[in-house]
């Protein structure tokens, strides 16, 4: 083996999901409790759904998100044009892997929402990580695939982040919404 794949191979970092959580439970029940403060979603929580497309081999095993939230008039009005957003919960300490692995599958799902609709989401996030930054970030942000997470410094803020780019960012101490610039994760093919 080289060098440089040796000296590649030694600065990667593993990610971690964030907090004080033991039970994956307990971390989807904080993020509920935030969400619901907000007034700015409607949460719709352990949806099940079908995979769209399959490559050759794969089989159809049913899909399970802990959370779809879909935007509130005050949220379109701020400026979400996005539809609903799909969210996959993480006790504290867990690997970014297999999150990831989960939400690619996801934005491939046709998901039953309990009103009778099915949706699609055009993100997924993973709660509670850190930005992403590098190839990951690139990744990400080529797949719609972010990470959702609760402080900017003493101010209780949650952020939305895919990849580098913010996606939203919602003071909780005032239901501020900012939305960032979309303009990620909309090529296909040859680049």
């Amino acid at each position: 083996m080289s060098e440089e794949i040796r000296g590649a191979n030694s600065n990667v970092v593993d990610v971690y999901s964030l907090g004080n959580w033991d039970k994956e439970a307990d971390s989807v029940s904080y993020l509920d409790k935030i969400i619901r403060s907000t007034s700015l979603f409607t949460i719709y929580p352990e949806i099940t759904g079908n995979l769209l497309f399959m490559k050759p081999h794969q089989k159809q095993q049913g899909m399970r998100i802990d959370m779809i939230i879909s935007p509130k008039p005050a949220m379109v009005l701020a400026g979400w044009d996005r539809g609903a957003i799909g969210i996959e919960c993480k006790k504290s300490g867990e690997k970014i892997n297999h999150a990831f692995a989960q939400a690619c599958d996801y934005s491939n799902t046709l998901w039953q929402l309990p009103n009778g609709f099915t949706t699609m989401c055009e993100f997924s996030f993973l709660w509670p990580f850190p930005k992403m930054g590098g190839f990951a970030a690139s990744q990400m942000a080529q797949c719609k695939i972010g990470t959702l997470s609760h402080k900017d410094g003493n101010w209780p803020v949650l952020k939305f982040f895919c990849g580098e780019s913010k996606v939203i960012k919602i003071d909780l101490t005032n239901n501020q919404v900012e939305i960032g610039k979309l303009n990620f994760g909309n090529k296909t093919g040859s680049r």
